[in-house]
């Protein structure tokens, strides 16, 4: 039997409809071959009724920002920001995801508790890293929730969590990144 395997190729900042074009153009041929051999949902423009959209709590005017937390939470969870509550990147607004996790959790939780092995290999926002004059907080390390003094109980250097078998945390201005992230999948898998 051969073994099925799931890999999500997360771009933070990246427009779909700039990134089709550059597919189009032949500027990113490994995406292009990527996407025409796995499964893959075109968003034509930032307007396509039919394309994911990570936030509606911008248009309730209750103070949600389009900025990656909130919007990876999205992804993660298969819910927009009013349900699973992050409003931004801070620590407080992303804390709210110990309980909202609860009713919805990310892919990573279900895969682990149906005995599925799971691996993430990513910076800030998803998984918590030191920046070099803050920390920015991860929100698959807050799914796993807090320790009694309010703190993530997974650190920065942890190698698995709760949800995770396999986690692979990076710093996002280490020049390395992009081959390590690739090293951690080839080896990981």
């Amino acid at each position: 039997m051969v073994k099925q395997k799931v890999l999500v190729l997360a771009l933070d900042g990246v427009r779909g409809d700039l990134l089709e074009r550059a597919m189009a153009e032949g500027k990113t041929p490994w995406l292009k071959k990527l996407s025409e051999e796995g499964q893959y949902v075109p968003c034509h423009s930032v307007s396509d009724p039919d394309c994911a959209r990570a936030h509606d709590g911008p248009a309730t005017g209750e103070g949600y920002l389009w900025v990656t937390a909130p919007g990876w939470c999205s992804v993660v969870t298969g819910v927009n920001n009013s349900k699973h509550q992050i409003k931004d990147n801070t620590f407080a607004s992303q804390s709210i995801f110990v309980e909202t996790s609860k009713k919805y959790p990310s892919i990573f939780t279900l895969a682990k508790s149906n005995d599925l092995t799971t691996a993430v290999s990513g910076t800030s926002n998803v998984l918590s890293v030191p920046k070099p004059t803050y920390f920015d907080y991860g929100i698959l390390d807050v799914e796993c929730g807090l320790d009694d003094s309010g703190q993530l109980r997974f650190g920065y250097e942890a190698t698995q969590s709760d949800i995770l078998t396999h986690r692979n945390a990076l710093l996002p201005n280490d020049p390395e990144r992009d081959v390590k992230t690739n090293d951690f999948a080839i080896n990981t898998f």
